[in-house]
């Protein structure tokens, strides 16, 4: 076990390069991991790991709105501001703002239509 002083220490020293080819990636990855036990310490890993992608960062936004014409949950829909919500950062759902670059790794959590292949909904 190595110790490191700052959270891109242990990240370069789990992943020497993660600006490789996507077919050397694939295997280099499969022999590495970081764990930690809470949420908001494997954001800030992610964080720090993506700083370390070449390339733009993308922004991709979760839906915040429920229909109009749902009256039936009319009254839910001004409880809380929405930007209220998208702060929260709960264990089970995923987070309202998702930064990807091309080439950094991701995981399919949750597949929507099984019986389409790997749908996450798009």
């Amino acid at each position: 076990i190595q110790n490191c002083a700052s959270v891109q220490d242990l990240i370069l020293s789990v992943y020497s390069n993660l600006n490789i080819s996507y077919e050397k990636k694939q295997g280099f990855l499969i022999d590495r991991t970081i764990l930690s036990a809470r949420n908001d310490d494997v954001s800030s890993i992610n964080d720090e790991a993506l700083s370390l992608f070449l390339g733009e960062s993308i922004v991709y936004l979760a839906a915040d709105k429920i229909e109009e014409d749902d009256t039936r949950n009319y009254m839910y829909n001004n409880r809380h501001p929405s930007e209220y919500l998208n702060s929260l950062d709960p264990p089970s759902l995923l987070p309202f703002k998702l930064k990807l670059k091309v080439g950094c790794p991701i995981m399919l959590l949750r597949n929507l239509a099984p019986k389409d292949g790997l749908c996450n909904g798009t």
